[in-house]
């Protein structure tokens, strides 16, 4: 259990704290980690449903399962549990982008959403995939070409250099040709 004045530092620094010490009461406050937690049962309100979101919230194949398995209680939470919800997993701007899309705010389908969140990442994680894909492709054609040239430029065979340069079947024979 922490004090308000331990959580804004006043221990670390007296002198500076004093003045406004006195003004702050030192309330105890009891910190919740979700992450480490078990057992969110132990929360008979919409807190149960909030955590379990935010500790499954850094692996996206539990958080998917568990919005599958508690879709009635998430599709219930009001508003402002929403919110809370959307601020604490760290997607409030793209989850509020998708609820602007389907003109709802209150009463949100919020599993819907997460749905929709998820499909996004995909699309996004396909695109950095294919964009990748393409680099290395790119950059294993010029290591290819490059290895012609030199191999060409070695036996001085500048005509087959300049043929191979503007014709891509013939350099497509030079490939097989010395095996690159």
């Amino acid at each position: 259990m922490y004090g308000l004045h331990q959580m804004l530092g006043f221990d670390n620094c007296p002198e500076e704290a004093g003045a406004i010490r006195d003004f702050i009461p030192n309330y105890k406050i009891n910190l919740v980690t979700p992450q480490s937690m078990e057992d969110m049962s132990v929360f008979r309100t919409c807190l149960q449903q909030i955590f379990s979101m935010v500790k499954y919230n850094s692996d996206k194949t539990l958080l998917y399962q568990y919005v599958k398995e508690n879709r009635e209680a998430l599709g219930s939470l009001t508003g402002n549990e929403l919110n809370a919800l959307l601020a604490l997993l760290g997607e409030q701007k793209r989850l509020e982008a998708i609820m602007k899309n389907h003109g709802e705010k209150e009463g949100m389908d919020v599993c819907r959403a997460i749905d929709e969140l998820i499909e996004d990442g995909k699309k996004e994680g396909e695109m950095k995939g294919q964009m990748k894909g393409q680099m290395k492709g790119q950059m294993k054609g010029e290591e290819r070409v490059r290895k012609l040239n030199l191999l060409l430029m070695a036996e001085k065979r500048y005509d087959d250099l300049e043929r191979a340069s503007k014709d891509k079947e013939y350099r497509r024979q030079l490939f097989d040709t010395f095996g690159i």
